[in-house]
């Protein structure tokens, strides 16, 4: 799997090297899907603290793909380190307003489930408890 990731990577590199001096696929002026696909799925590789096997070999063989990922990263999202940082999650927060909301939903489904097994209860007990006629 891995010899059949770097022959994926190897034509990417091949693909964009195809014409010098350009910064995105098929030699466009402007990012195209392609552009976009690639730098979502290379960014995975290269962006995350882990080591890939796809890492090591982007970072041996292809230099037009790192080229490209550093101008794509660099372009559109300048800001990239600040959106990368590990953010709190405020959501689940006890005083939050969604902890909130589920809360409220919580306490009105238990009061439903309460007053659904009161009401079974009641006929079972009236059925079972009555003397027929």
């Amino acid at each position: 799997v891995w010899s059949m990731a770097g022959e994926d990577l190897q034509s990417l590199e091949d693909l964009f090297v195809s014409a010098p001096d350009q910064k995105y696929f098929l030699g466009q002026s402007h990012p195209g899907v392609l552009d976009c696909a690639v730098f979502g799925h290379l960014s995975q590789f290269l962006y995350i603290g882990m080591d890939f096997p796809h890492k090591n070999y982007l970072k041996e063989n292809c230099p037009g793909l790192l080229r490209f990922m550093e101008h794509f990263k660099e372009t559109y999202f300048p800001d990239w380190e600040t959106l990368c940082e590990r953010q709190p999650n405020d959501a689940l927060r006890d005083d939050g307003p969604r902890m909130q909301s589920m809360k409220t939903k919580m306490k009105g489904m238990a009061f439903g489930t309460a007053v659904i097994f009161i009401a079974v209860g009641a006929v079972v007990y009236h059925k079972y408890r009555t003397p027929s006629s």
